[in-house]
């Protein structure tokens, strides 16, 4: 799904399957704003033709996926990069949250079985060679609970929005 940023003076309803007769708008990461005593809501949108809906609620459906707003923003997010920060022990720079268990982990894994390997460059999300870092495996373990521990976060947020869509 491609996201755009977009607003509006009524809160948005996240999976929208009847708006539009053409196909389906998902709208997440929705957020309340005051601007001159007026309340306004920011939120990313796609649009998926009918067809490409229906595709997506199957591949959702056989990977055992629950497809509601909360999983599609839980999903966005993971892939989006965030900073690992010099407070955490970090550089700075900025790695994508999904990577500590699709790329890290199995990086771990064999380094351990292969220490020769040491040190290991690591690149990222901008994949750029001035970023790219020489990690030992102790930092390479360091990133990875990091962005597990940011992975973590979104998942509390991802339950506590279906709790609320299940009270609604």
């Amino acid at each position: 799904m491609q996201f755009k940023k977009s607003e509006s003076k009524e809160k948005p309803i996240q999976i929208d399957e009847k708006s539009s007769q053409s196909g389906v708008y998902v709208r997440i990461c929705i957020t309340e704003k005051q601007k001159d005593e007026e309340t306004y809501f920011e939120y990313l949108e796609a649009f998926l033709t009918k067809a490409e809906w229906e595709q997506y609620k199957l591949v959702a459906k056989m990977q055992g996926e629950t497809l509601d707003a909360p999983t599609i923003e839980y999903n966005f997010k993971m892939n989006v990069p965030v900073e690992y920060p010099e407070e955490a022990g970090g550089n700075g720079f900025t790695y994508k949250p999904i990577w500590a268990e699709k790329v890290y982990a199995s990086k771990i894994s064999t380094l351990t079985a292969f220490p020769e390997l040491l040190p290991i460059a690591i690149y990222d999300s901008t994949n750029k060679e001035e970023r790219m870092q020489k990690m030992s495996i102790e930092q390479l373990k360091a990133l990875s609970l990091y962005l597990g521990n940011v992975q973590l976060q979104y998942f509390e947020i991802k339950k506590q929005q279906q709790a609320e869509l299940a009270n609604d």
